[in-house]
């Protein structure tokens, strides 16, 4: 999931593999052809898949769309898409990807606050005063600044 991680781990193996060879190998002129030939493929079969990776790291949607696709149930790719489109105006995209955040760990206050917050920012009244009820049931007890914020938010309405 997180193959950015990868790179300076990787310089030490790459290291041993690359001493490991040339020691391996017969020291003689045709090894050394084959070898390089063997190198050339291999950098040519790597940037080919650097190629297809990059479209992946295009931007944040492209990112994080690409995980909900080859993961499953991943709150957090749903989170931080569904922040992304609301940073980008796309409010009833955002709602869906936090309410699917929701979906997959009911408990995790980041996205039904934002949700909530949203909502009231679209003037969705009805829908954001659940959602802001939602989101105190799970905030936990000692964040006394965000409950009163959010009950703030509320004007006078009461959570079933």
């Amino acid at each position: 999931m997180a193959d950015r991680w990868m790179y300076l781990p990787m310089i030490g193996v790459l290291i041993v593999v690359a001493w490991g060879v040339s020691a391996w190998l017969p020291q003689t002129r045709s090894s050394a052809v084959a070898l390089g030939v063997v190198a050339v493929a291999l950098v040519a079969a790597l940037s080919v898949q650097t190629r297809a990776q990059i479209a992946t790291w295009q931007n944040t949607e492209t990112l994080f769309r690409h995980a909900i696709a080859v993961t499953e149930n991943n709150r957090t790719a749903h989170y931080n898409l569904g922040w992304y489109l609301a940073k980008e105006g796309r409010a009833d995209e955002a709602v869906e990807q936090y309410r699917r955040a929701i979906e997959i760990s009911p408990d995790h206050f980041p996205s039904r606050h934002n949700l909530a917050l949203l909502l009231w920012r679209e003037e969705r009244t009805e829908e954001a005063i659940e959602a802001t009820c939602e989101a105190l049931r799970v905030l936990r007890p000692s964040a006394e600044n965000i409950r009163r914020r959010l009950t703030e938010r509320l004007g006078g309405a009461t959570c079933p």
